[in-house]
């Protein structure tokens, strides 16, 4: 349940990143929490930041997965693909 959340969230784009949230006056800037060097829109909060592309590869190293720096490539999934996997 808590999963199929988090997803609606980010295929409606209403996840809380700091640019909404400094918009709002809740953040004080509008940048990314770890690395600090962008905005933190949810492209960057799951695939650009240098600091998550380091969680994504040891991730893959734990799971002993293939490479997954094509994968991150590509855009966010479009609302009618995220709805198909819901």
């Amino acid at each position: 349940v808590k999963m199929k959340w988090f997803q609606i969230r980010i295929v409606h784009r209403i996840l809380a990143t700091n640019v909404i949230l400094h918009s709002m006056k809740v953040a004080p800037d509008d940048l990314c929490s770890f690395c600090g060097e962008e905005k933190d829109s949810i492209q960057h909060i799951f695939v650009t930041c240098r600091y998550v592309l380091t969680f994504w590869e040891s991730l893959k190293d734990a799971a002993l997965l293939p490479p997954v720096s094509g994968f991150f490539q590509h855009q966010l999934p479009t609302k009618a693909v995220m709805n198909r996997m819901l």
